[in-house]
């Protein structure tokens, strides 16, 4: 078994082979941090927890100072895809990684096909699947990358395996009920039948050809229990466990943020633009988390014209490794650079090339304009 605030998303670069991170997020449901948000809880019950507390936060990275934003399945996800819960257009996470040509996929446990945008079937709950939520991703061909979870493990094991995962287990599997709400027929432990799912999947992961290549595991948790509506920044989601297993993480991490945090350290670990409000830093940053020392870096700016500030689209920004095009508001990103110093062009129809040179350093965005 396995708010506003959006920039557009930036085009397509080229980037040497192997060098993309692989990322996963896994999200359960509704479940406090520990014993002080009220039973049930995840960290520090080892009676239902045993794999999560005694496997996986013993030997990897707990973060312990980590929050949801609101109570409420379809904000708290929305979030996470794009910074903001609002649904409708997007940009997300996925369609700057499809622009940036970095591969992604998602697994949804029990969805009965590919693309599925009808009601809840068996123990699969759309409130579950943000995808769906947005037409940048319905509407194209995007849509495909949305698929049931039983192809899950032989995608990862495959040579053309997705670089960005997403999987939410079915309403058992996830934690979300206790054998009292629909469906009923969920065991009356919520958190251990979550526990044993992990400790039947989560090992045949790592043990995936996608884990050995740089693979970065993220287990986070949709919301607190419903009397816990203590928050980050401002939210009110309560605080929740969230566990990062990579092969160097196995550090503690106290630093604290929320579920924008965690997008925020995907976006910045891919070099792609921050969404919504996963650009401000008060949200957090669940990246240093990962524990992974990088190799490359990333330039990134928007291109104007100069007598107007306006911004233009569909300007090619290049340099000696690849190249890419700006969106709608002139944003462009050049990820996976590796470190040095380049000369790095803006050409639009109808404009004069500028060019200007470009220190890169590993871990870091290089900020560079081009007024045309």
């Amino acid at each position: 078994m396995l708010s506003g605030g959006h920039s557009a998303p930036a085009g397509v670069v080229t980037a040497a082979a192997g060098t993309q991170p692989h990322i996963m997020v896994i999200v359960d449901e509704n479940k406090g941090y520990s014993a002080a948000q009220g039973a049930p809880f995840i960290i520090g019950n080892t009676a239902s927890a045993p794999y999560i507390n005694n496997t996986l936060a013993a030997t990897y990275t707990s973060a312990t100072n980590w929050f949801s934003n609101v109570h409420g399945s379809v904000a708290d996800y929305e979030g996470m895809l794009s910074g903001a819960p609002l649904g409708g257009a997007g940009p997300t996470l996925v369609d700057e990684l499809a622009s940036a040509g970095i591969s992604w996929k998602a697994y949804m446990e029990d969805m009965p096909t590919t693309c599925y945008r009808g009601g809840p079937v068996g123990n699969y709950d759309p409130t579950h699947n943000p995808f769906i939520d947005y037409s940048s991703i319905t509407s194209t061909s995007q849509c495909n990358n949305v698929v049931p979870y039983t192809n899950a493990l032989s995608d990862l094991n495959n040579p053309s395996q997705p670089s960005f995962v997403w999987i939410s287990p079915n309403l058992c599997n996830d934690m979300h009920t206790n054998g009292i709400m629909p469906p009923a027929s969920c065991p009356n432990d919520a958190v251990a039948t979550g526990d044993a799912w992990l400790a039947s999947n989560i090992p045949a992961i790592m043990g995936s050809a996608w884990y050995r290549q740089n693979g970065i595991i993220i287990i986070t948790w949709d919301e607190s229990n419903g009397g816990d509506n203590t928050g980050f920044n401002g939210g009110t989601g309560g605080h929740i466990a969230t566990l990062v297993i990579s092969g160097n993480s196995h550090q503690a991490f106290s630093t604290g943020g929320n579920l924008f945090g965690i997008l925020r350290g995907i976006e910045s670990t891919y070099g792609v633009q921050y969404l919504g409000a996963s650009a401000v830093p008060a949200n957090g940053d669940i990246s240093p988390a990962f524990g992974q020392v990088p190799t490359t870096g990333s330039i990134n700016g928007t291109v104007t014209d100069s007598s107007t500030n306006a911004a233009i689209a569909g300007t090619t920004v290049s340099y000696s490794g690849g190249s890419t095009t700006t969106g709608a508001d002139g944003k462009y990103a050049l990820t996976t650079v590796t470190p040095g110093t380049y000369a790095v062009t803006a050409a639009a129809t109808g404009y004069t090339s500028v060019n200007h040179n470009v220190t890169v350093s590993a871990g870091v965005r290089s900020l560079q304009a081009f007024a045309l």
